[in-house]
């Protein structure tokens, strides 16, 4: 029974995000798809803090090719300045 009243909320959840898509789609079809940019860009920004730096620490201990190494770290850099100024940009 439990279930069954989770799963019926969410089928209602999903009708009315529907329906406010639908909505701001007659009115204003940028937004949406500056919103979902956004979006995606402020989900993908922590993913550079957590899988470059593991990156960083395996090259200094392992090969330690210079090469490599400050590729990952202008990534590093780059990436999380990119990544937020861009999400700055669109979110506000």
């Amino acid at each position: 029974m439990n279930n069954k009243i989770k799963a019926n909320g969410v089928v209602v959840m999903l009708k009315g995000v529907r329906f406010l898509l639908h909505f701001c789609w007659k009115f204003n079809k940028k937004c949406i798809a500056y919103e979902m940019i956004a979006s995606l860009c402020k989900s993908l920004v922590p993913f550079i803090a957590i899988i470059l730096p593991r990156l960083i620490i395996d090259e200094l201990t392992g090969e330690q090719r210079i090469d490599i190494l400050k590729l990952y770290v202008l990534l590093f850099a780059g990436g999380n300045f990119k990544g937020n100024s861009l999400t700055t940009f669109l979110w506000e």
